[in-house]
């Protein structure tokens, strides 16, 4: 009869031993489920990242031959303006006050002599040294002193609609 009072046979302790199991078992695979989140998680990270820096720099080098091409254009363009000596300038348009009121350069802020070559913008009329200019407009694209651009746009092509017939 002490049989009956061993801790083996007694039926109401073995359930808790098979929740202790379970509970267990439960956060065992809850955590290998939190495990391979993060891991898929990072690695999909990583792969938009990879993604991201390659399509950044397809486009930088997309932008980089575009503005090549673009500043290859504008060096012809630049190469074209009218050149003219400073004594010519003041002989061929003496009522334009642009050449008159102006007797130095606005890049250099020396003053001009006759022998001095001349670079004319053709879009807003202003002169520098030929040297001055063709520096400045390899860094900046627009005039120094009205701040026009003196490269041709494809929208100054385009006639505006109440223009037209």
């Amino acid at each position: 009869m002490n049989s009956t009072s061993n801790s083996d046979d007694n039926p109401s302790k073995e359930p808790y031993g098979y929740a202790y199991y379970l509970v267990a078992l439960s956060f065992g695979v809850l955590l290998v489920i939190i495990v391979i989140i993060l891991i898929s998680n990072y690695l999909s990270h990583k792969s938009l990242q990879n993604r991201q820096v390659s399509g950044t720099a397809n486009t930088s080098m997309e932008q980089d031959s575009a503005l090549t091409i673009q500043i290859h254009e504008g060096e012809a363009v630049v190469n074209n303006y009218p050149v003219l000596l400073y004594s010519q300038a003041k002989k061929h348009k003496p009522d334009s006050e642009t050449i008159t009121s102006y007797s130095c350069c606005s890049i250099c802020l020396a003053d001009y002599k006759d022998t001095d070559w001349l670079k004319l913008l053709p879009h807003c009329g202003h002169l520098f040294h030929r040297d001055c200019i063709d520096r400045w407009l390899q860094v900046n694209l627009s005039c120094p002193m009205c701040r026009n651009s003196p490269l041709p746009t494809p929208l100054a092509e385009v006639t505006p609609l109440a223009t037209r017939p």
